[in-house]
């Protein structure tokens, strides 16, 4: 199955998921993060296409970060990224498989649209399936059927802190100079709340989770899941 998946916000391309017969197509603002992105598509041996003529841009075979265009199975997985928002998905409704978005939903004009822009553009029914690659799991080795749900939505976003009023309120009085240095980023958001409320199953296999890691301070608190429509 070739499946169109959409990623709101490529970034650095830092984020990778490993899919078969796939084509990945990376929607960011930023221009200036395309070269990041493909840099290490490129390196994790994804076959980068170019958006003026859709031809292939470079073989990875033939560059000096290795790699190669196709999965062990011989399948080739390939990658473009296109400017855009992710309140004005450039997709079709009932179009994408599944949307991967990291660290995106704080910086984004409007979370609420964009997230009824992820809905939009997600099958009703589509056949994915994902790794559970959990070392304690005993079954860490089974793919999760999702073949009967709809297309998922698969997220991790730093939020407000929901355990820690001080650092909730240090979050608040920050914001405004975060999101002027950080691209628009908000420290103050409570995407989960914001999840929730758009109407996505959360609780499909993957659900949503609430998780601190205080190493790193302001973004510490996140959530993160796989949820469907």
């Amino acid at each position: 199955n070739n499946n169109n998946n959409n990623n709101d916000d490529d970034g650095n391309g830092e984020t990778t998921f490993h899919f078969q017969e796939l084509q990945i197509i990376g929607i960011d603002p930023n221009d200036s993060m395309t070269h990041y992105a493909t840099k290490n598509a490129r390196r994790a041996g994804f076959l980068v296409v170019d958006n003026k003529d859709n031809d292939h841009s470079r073989d990875c075979d033939n560059n000096n970060d290795g790699g190669s265009v196709n999965d062990p199975n011989n399948n080739v997985i390939s990658v473009r990224t296109m400017h855009g928002v992710a309140e004005a998905l450039p997709f079709p409704d009932d179009s994408v498989d599944a949307v991967v978005a990291t660290l995106t939903l704080c910086s984004v004009s409007d979370p609420e649209k964009a997230l009824s822009e992820i809905r939009r553009v997600l099958k009703k029914k589509a056949n994915v399936g994902f790794r559970n690659n959990d070392n304690n799991n005993n079954n860490n080795n089974k793919n999760i059927d999702y073949s009967n749900s709809g297309g998922k939505y698969l997220f991790w976003e730093h939020v407000q802190s929901e355990t820690d009023p001080g650092l909730a309120m240090q979050q608040t009085v920050l914001t405004p100079l975060q999101s002027f240095l950080g691209d628009g980023c908000h420290l103050n958001r409570r995407t989960g709340e914001s999840i929730r409320k758009a109407g996505f199953d959360i609780f499909s296999p993957g659900g949503m989770e609430y998780v601190e890691f205080e190493q790193f301070g302001l973004i510490g608190p996140t959530v993160m899941g796989v949820v469907s429509v």
